[in-house]
């Protein structure tokens, strides 16, 4: 497989001294162009939801049968998520043991956090794994500001996006 795997014919300066060249085709595009908020609230509808929460451990079903842990008081203001959609943490961010997670799961997830879709499903995989190395490497300090170490709405960060 390998040895049938042919060079680009052309190539550019990345511009970024540890990657070096890429192939010319290759553009940037902002978060905006590939991933889309989404902001579905449950509503009276919550208890034909999963409670989901973002761990270390990536997204996860909640087990609410062992009341530990904090509710939200009103969970129809938790939002739909489905599988493949990406959770975002952008608030408190020094102190989230994660800021990025993978849903595999169909279920709901507290207002606080920010759910987006890719807009090409086969992105989601590697946009998770950049980020959570982001985050493992506390890259997205830069980005975030203000008392609760949030990051800034569109057009001011590159974890924002249209709606």
């Amino acid at each position: 497989m390998i040895a049938d795997l042919k060079p680009y014919p052309a190539m550019k300066e990345s511009g970024l001294p540890w990657l070096g060249k890429v192939p010319e085709h290759w553009t940037l595009v902002p978060n905006r162009a590939i991933l889309r908020r989404r902001k579905a609230l449950v509503g009276d509808r919550h208890s034909e939801y999963e409670l989901l929460s973002l761990t270390k451990a990536g997204v996860i079903v909640r087990d609410v049968s062992t009341g530990r842990g904090k509710f939200s008081a009103d969970m129809g203001t938790s939002q739909e998520v489905r599988v493949g959609d990406l959770i975002f943490c952008l608030f408190d961010v020094p102190e989230t043991p994660r800021t990025v997670g993978l849903s595999k799961h169909n279920g709901m997830i507290t207002g606080a956090y920010t759910v987006f879709e890719c807009r090409d499903s086969r992105l989601a995989r590697f946009l998770e794994a950049f980020y959570v190395a982001m985050d493992d490497r506390k890259l997205l300090s830069p980005l975030y500001s203000g008392l609760r170490n949030t990051f800034p709405r569109a057009g001011h960060s590159s974890l924002t996006a249209s709606p």
